[in-house]
């Protein structure tokens, strides 16, 4: 009907001026354009979020809060650029706040080592098809006694590689000891220790050193090296350097001298270290079907997670490698693009009868896991492992009107994400933790009213238009005399 009105008003009202009112057809047609979009945004069911509304702590409601956030709610955030987290109130306006990896402060105190001999009549013997026998010479005051080390016989023995036994390149007596790391699997990945060496000798010397590290007692890397030193100064005092710096995440180094020292004493020195306060998850690992040595974990949404415990029983050795998120048909171009795909070295994992706790695999950087494929040999069928996934909490300001939610929200494609008041540094929270309610997906809300507001201005200026047009019109109808 618009537009055959339209088309009956196509004409020229003069020979000086030729109208066409075809602007007023496109400005209908885009208005009508814009208003059906606006209710097909509002119906589809893509434009939600996910909300959970807090319980805040009784204590103290109107002091800083704190409550915790779940893994997959931090996997969401780390693979999607344009997802938000935001704390809204009753009337959906932010609130100020900030996201906190929870840390702990670890004291280690000074700590001796048993000191292991590394002879040249070392002996490694086969015990059976999983396990070698090491024996070293414990140095005890004046004594000598014979200890056996239970190790993992893997792929890197030197029955199996064709390399030369340790016995045949090891240091002479009193150039060589073998330590085992108390804290092995209980620092952080990248954290290193102290040795503090003691001796006998009172006169001045020095010495080289080289600290090499080993997971099994079989195959060692060198890491690094140094100098012992004893000497006098001006005054006739000592002067030492006796501190020997090792990797914290292996479970033996060796330490090897260039010369001999009658040692009598190695202890971990007393430190600090800052470590994630990690929260555990069962996950459950799934053999393939028609691949007896491989096992696949699935989760419903990526988990942001640091390290994983594996239940190998006393006594076993499992030899598994890991790939994180396999298959993945997502590409550099697809949006989100931080899935991570990778490989994990998890080794050998041997439960020794002396260890009170399972074999766990931590690294330094959070991946978001969502698949988890385990090849190897150990695992018989089906096994339940735990995940580790470091704390996290939100920490925020309710100053708006109860209640209160925590928002994952998306940032449209094409428009930058609307900033986060942030909750100064120095505001912490009271000891009492807010709690999350169950998860719950929302439609978008749709401010209605300021829609209403630009179709009333739309047809205004539709009006005003029409108006001006039937004006022209009456002024070129008239006569050119009057």
């Amino acid at each position: 009907m618009l537009n055959h009105y339209l088309k009956q008003s196509d004409l020229i009202v003069s020979d000086r001026v030729p109208f066409k009112p075809r602007l007023l057809k496109t400005m209908v047609q885009m208005l009508g354009f814009w208003v059906i979009s606006s209710a097909v945004y509002a119906n589809n069911p893509d434009n939600s979020y996910q909300v959970a509304q807090i319980n805040l702590a009784s204590a103290a409601p109107n002091q800083v809060q704190a409550v915790e956030l779940p893994p997959q709610v931090m996997g969401q955030l780390t693979i999607h650029n344009r997802l938000q987290l935001q704390v809204l109130d009753a009337n959906h306006h932010m609130m100020p706040m900030h996201i906190v990896p929870l840390t702990q402060t670890i004291e280690l105190p000074k700590q001796p080592l048993t000191l292991y001999r590394w002879l040249p009549q070392t002996k490694i013997s086969a015990q059976n098809a999983q396990q070698l026998q090491i024996k070293l010479q414990q140095n005890t005051q004046d004594t000598q006694i014979i200890t056996q080390f239970n190790v993992p016989q893997t792929a890197n023995t030197p029955e199996n590689t064709g390399a030369e036994p340790p016995s045949q390149h090891q240091a002479p007596t009193g150039k060589a000891w073998v330590l085992v790391n108390p804290y092995y699997h209980k620092l952080p990945e990248q954290g290193s220790l102290h040795l503090v060496v003691n001796w006998q000798q009172t006169t001045p010397f020095n010495t080289d050193f080289t600290v090499l590290t080993s997971p099994d007692l079989l195959s060692w890397s060198a890491r690094m090296g140094g100098e012992l030193m004893q000497a006098v100064d001006a005054n006739g005092g000592r002067i030492v350097q006796n501190k020997i710096e090792v990797d914290a995440d292996t479970p033996y180094w060796r330490i090897e001298l260039a010369q001999p020292l009658d040692v009598t004493q190695i202890s971990i020195d007393a430190t600090k270290f800052e470590t994630p306060v990690l929260r555990q998850y069962p996950i459950t690992f799934k053999p393939v079907q028609g691949n007896p040595s491989t096992w696949l974990a699935t989760l419903e949404s990526p988990w942001l997670i640091t390290g994983i415990e594996w239940p190998v029983p006393v006594g076993q050795v499992w030899n598994l490698t890991s790939q994180i998120n396999p298959n993945s048909t997502r590409t550099e171009s697809d949006d989100p693009p931080n899935e991570q795909v990778s490989n994990l070295k998890t080794g050998v994992l041997y439960h020794a009868p002396t260890d009170k706790n399972f074999p766990v695999n931590l690294w330094g950087k959070p991946l978001a896991v969502q698949r988890w494929q385990v090849q190897g040999q150990g695992p018989q069928g089906e096994f339940t492992a735990n995940l580790k996934a470091q704390a996290q909490q939100v920490w925020f300001l309710p100053q708006g009107t109860a209640p209160y939610q925590v928002a994952l929200v998306e940032t449209p494609a094409g428009f930058e994400a609307l900033p986060v008041p942030q909750l100064p540094e120095q505001l912490k929270p009271n000891q009492a933790l807010a709690t999350l309610g169950p998860w719950q997906t929302l439609a978008v809300p749709i401010a209605w009213q300021r829609y209403a507001l630009w179709v009333f201005l739309g047809l205004v200026v539709l009006g005003l238009g029409f108006m001006a047009w039937r004006l022209i019109r009456q002024l070129e109808a008239q006569p050119k005399g009057e």
